[in-house]
C-alpha cells in the first residue's frame, strides 16, 4: 500500500496519496515489528485480553523483506522532484542536495537554495491539519493550493520557509456495528 501510494503521487502530484502513505507507515508498518526487529505482528485486533503476542516467524514471511525494502528507502519518499519542481511530501528532519538545489528541514522550517534556478515548490498540506500557513524568511508568502499542496514559484536563495498549522487531537472510533467495539 505504501509503495503503491508513492507511485500514484508521482503520476498525479495529489497529496491524498501521501496522506495514505503516512497512515500506512505509522499505523501499519512501524507497529508491525517488535522493538528487537525479530518479532512480528500482522493482526490489528480491536481488543485483546493480553494473550496476543508477536511471533518469531510466520509461514508468509513478507514483513522482514518489506521492512528491508521500505526503511532504507524512506529518504526517497520525503522529497520528490523533476527538472523544474520540488515536492516536500513528508515533514521529517532531513536534507538532500544535487546540482540544481539543496533542501533541508528541521522543526517546521524548510531551507531551500535553488542555486539561481526558478523552481515550483510544492509543500504537502496533510489532511489532518487546520489553519495551514507559510512564512518565507520571516514574512508572509502567497501560495496557491492544488491537490493538497501549497505551491510557491520562484528563485529560492537560502530561503527559509516556515510551515505552520494546527493539529488537533482526533478520536477515531470503529463503526458501532463492529462487535468488538465496546
Amino acid at each position: 500500500l505504501a509503495f503503491w501510494n508513492t507511485e500514484m503521487n508521482i503520476v498525479s502530484f495529489d497529496s491524498k496519496y501521501f496522506d495514505c502513505f503516512e497512515r500506512s507507515l505509522y499505523n501499519n508498518i512501524l507497529d508491525g515489528i517488535g522493538a528487537d526487529f525479530k518479532h512480528f505482528f500482522y493482526q490489528n485486533p480491536l481488543e485483546s485480553d493480553g494473550e496476543l503476542r508477536r511471533w518469531d516467524w510466520n509461514g508468509c514471511p513478507c514483513c522482514p523483506g518489506m521492512l528491508m525494502k521500505i526503511l532504507p528507502a524512506l529518504n526517497s519518499f520525503i522529497y520528490s522532484f523533476d527538472d523544474n519542481s520540488l515536492n516536500v511530501n513528508m515533514f521529517i528532519g532531513s536534507s538532500y542536495e544535487n546540482e540544481d538545489f539543496s533542501i533541508s528541514q528541521q522543526k517546521g522550517k524548510v531551507k531551500i537554495d535553488s542555486k539561481g534556478k526558478v523552481l515550483t515548490v510544492r509543500i504537502r498540506i496533510p489532511e489532518y491539519v487546520e489553519n495551514f500557513a507559510l512564512l518565507q524568511n520571516g514574512g508572509s508568502v502567497e501560495f496557491t493550493v492544488e491537490k493538497g499542496y501549497a505551491i510557491i514559484k520562484g528563485t529560492f536563495e537560502n530561503a527559509e520557509i516556515e510551515v505552520n498549522y494546527d493539529q488537533k487531537i482526533r478520536r477515531i472510533f470503529a463503526n458501532p456495528k463492529v462487535a468488538e467495539n465496546h
